[in-house]
């Protein structure tokens, strides 16, 4: 998937995202706390060297990471929403991570395909 590709999908999000409280109204229900993230322009990005090893990580790498270290990445009580991580190791050490979670979009998406 090309960066244009992501932008283009997170662009996506954030107009669903502005909508969902509308969305979940008729269901008595309503947004408690959402986030905005800004994306940087992907056309000023440029690719820079990398000192450390980067791996691709899922759920069954995430096991030993249900620690105090890695709870801004993952959360122990919502295992079953952790699904995509990248670890940087320096030496094979896990010295930064970022992952991704689930959403309630990710669920509907999946719902109606």
């Amino acid at each position: 998937m090309t960066n244009r590709e992501i932008l283009a999908i997170a662009m996506t999000q954030s107009a669903i995202d502005c909508n969902l409280n509308e969305a979940l109204l008729p269901y008595g229900q309503k947004i408690c706390f959402m986030a905005e993230y800004f994306l940087p322009d992907i056309n000023k990005l440029e690719e820079k060297p990398c000192a450390y090893e980067c791996r691709i990580l899922d759920r069954k790498d995430f096991a030993d990471l249900y620690v105090p270290e890695w709870s801004n990445a993952l959360c122990e009580n919502r295992k079953h929403l952790d699904v995509l991580g990248v670890g940087a190791y320096d030496n094979g050490k896990l010295i930064a991570l970022a992952a991704k979670t689930v959403s309630f979009v990710d669920n509907i998406n999946k719902r109606d395909s």
